[in-house]
């Protein structure tokens, strides 16, 4: 008898054991919550993105309002810093989306879109439209040289296609410094330039002299050229930060996206604030259409329940979304 309760016993424990495992399989790490969080994002407005031509980029504060609180993470940031959940959960969200940055996998830059916002970018995307931009430049120049009947070269688009062959080995190790700098981007150039020199000779980088190169004055005025088209074309930009050669990093076709942000939280807020109680039923925001945007309604209730534009609650006849104390 006590040998069958002592089996009975030594199976309740190794089923609960494997319980156990299979529970801690199913919640993923923090920063792999936030890395599907992007993921679904950008997969549910994926047409959205390929409609206005841009590459696929997120607003911070949108994961705030869509990563729901990890208990224990969250809390111990709270009793560590002495915040609210609120705050201990978007602390959580903000240190976990600069070691996503730190390890290569996300690109995080300034973006204005009335304040100031942070944007993301899978660095994978950002990569991606690098090199789809380098080879429509590529293109161009063919077409150029044999359209041309004497073969001669367009300086812009030879200078384009530089600054991209230049910037696209540069773009992973400048997306992890902590700023970006005019300084930082030319040392950049020429390093790689020094390794290129190297592999050429099937030499050792560090046995390479590279003074050679710093002392070229050409390459080093060819380098600030580079750096110059990656401002023209809207890869780099200045920013007014501390010093005052400070960079951020952006891509062309930006502006639809903040544009279609800026418009679709006024048309909203102004429906908002229209009702009686300043709030309004989810459902009904859904009926609404958003003529200056192509992103679902989902969105931009992301964004704006995520900057404190507006809160949203359950009830019994479903979820209302009233304005924020913001």
């Amino acid at each position: 008898m006590l040998r069958r309760k002592r089996r009975r016993i030594e199976a309740v424990v190794v089923e609960d054991s494997k319980q156990q495992e299979d529970a801690d399989d199913a919640f993923p790490e923090v920063e792999d919550d936030v890395t599907v969080t992007i993921q679904l994002l950008i997969s549910r407005n994926a047409t959205s993105f390929e409609k206005i031509g841009i590459t696929p980029v997120l607003l911070r504060h949108q994961l705030y309002a869509i990563l729901p609180n990890r208990t224990a993470t969250d809390q111990t940031v709270r009793h560590a810093l002495s915040l609210t959940f609120k705050a201990a959960r978007e602390a959580n969200i903000r240190v976990q989306i600069q070691a996503l940055k730190t390890s290569g996998q996300l690109l995080v830059f300034d973006a204005s879109t009335g304040v100031r916002d942070v944007a993301l970018v899978r660095q994978d995307d950002y990569m991606a439209h690098l090199k789809l931009t380098y080879d429509v430049l590529c293109k161009q120049q063919l077409v150029r040289a044999v359209s041309s009947h004497r073969g001669t070269r367009d300086a812009d688009l030879d200078g384009k296609a530089r600054a991209m062959s230049r910037f696209m080995p540069a773009a992973p190790h400048l997306a992890s410094a902590p700023v970006v700098t005019m300084r930082l981007v030319l040392e950049t150039f020429r390093r790689n330039a020094c390794n290129e020199a190297c592999h050429a000779k099937n030499e050792c980088c560090d046995q390479c002299d590279d003074k050679a190169i710093r002392e070229d004055v050409k390459y080093a005025s060819t380098s600030w050229l580079s750096a110059m088209w990656l401002q023209r074309m809207g890869f780099l930009l200045p920013t007014s930060g501390l010093q005052d050669d400070a960079l951020t990093f952006s891509f062309p076709g930006i502006g639809k996206f903040i544009t279609a942000i800026r418009k679709a939280r006024t048309a909203i807020l102004a429906v908002i604030k229209r009702t009686q109680f300043k709030e309004i039923h989810e459902h009904q925001l859904r009926k609404m259409k958003l003529p200056h945007s192509v992103f679902s309604m989902d969105f931009h209730l992301a964004d704006l329940e995520g900057i404190g534009l507006v809160r949203r609650s359950k009830v019994t006849s479903g979820t209302l979304v009233a304005l924020g104390s913001m």
